[in-house]
């Protein structure tokens, strides 16, 4: 019930952005791997146990393309890749709210397609569909709980801006516009961690939304997101 309201409310904010901020975009969905935050001698977010100096088979923890789809309409849905990340190391907690921590700029962010994906859309296997970095403080924000105790499934939220490149092969096969996907993205990468022990936990399922919105509707889109994050912690106070 609670996931049910936090995407309510996710879609309430959306749907009261302007329109310029609901122009062309694309979500990648993703599943499975493993969440560390623990990586390269620093406190960070990644999912990638060689990058965290855990695993010489990085592979194991990767986390799964599973669905794609944008403005245009168009959706896929199968295996469709792996997607990888680290972010920069923590700064230390917001002054402003106890349940985010804020990290520096840094890391890097890959999706990468599968044999799957080239059966589909002809893009061949291993081109990397988007590559980037995070490019100004990121906020990690908790959510929501799903038990009394936080013992259970924990929802988080990685926000800010990502410095990238959409391929142009998929941009094509989407039918975006190229003008309308710069080098600077805003996004939102949310995640479900199945549990949460030994600065690590399994993840059930995420969500990574790119977009360009204008300066102005940047700033509200922001707000909606920390506004959406007050009332789910305070319902879980209450």
């Amino acid at each position: 019930m609670r996931f049910l309201m936090q995407l309510w409310l996710l879609a309430l904010v959306a749907v009261t952005m302007p329109a310029p901020a609901l122009a062309d975009s694309v979500t990648f969905g993703y599943s499975g791997g493993l969440v560390h935050t623990q990586a390269l001698g620093a406190t960070r977010i990644t999912n990638d146990p060689y990058v965290a100096g855990l695993d010489p088979v990085p592979q194991a923890e990767w986390s799964t393309l599973v669905s794609i789809s944008s403005t245009t309409g168009i959706a896929l849905n199968g295996s469709l890749g792996d997607v990888i990340f680290y972010t920069g190391p923590f700064m230390g907690p917001d002054p402003n709210d106890p349940y985010t921590m804020l990290l520096y700029a840094g890391g890097e962010i890959k999706i990468i397609a599968s044999a799957e994906f080239e059966a589909l859309t002809g893009i061949p296997a291993g081109t990397i569909l988007f590559q980037g970095q995070f490019s100004d403080v990121t906020r990690w924000t908790q959510l929501d709980c799903f038990d009394t105790n936080c013992t259970g499934p924990i929802h988080f939220l990685l926000s800010g801006m990502i410095t990238g490149q959409m391929h142009p092969a998929l941009l094509a096969y989407l039918g975006l516009d190229p003008a309308n996907f710069g080098p600077d993205s805003t996004f939102h990468f949310s995640m479900v961690l199945a549990s949460w022990d030994e600065q690590k936990g399994p993840l059930q399922t995420g969500e990574i939304s790119l977009h360009t919105p204008e300066p102005g509707t940047l700033t509200l889109f922001g707000s909606g997101l920390l506004a959406v994050a007050g009332l789910l912690r305070r319902r879980r106070a209450a």
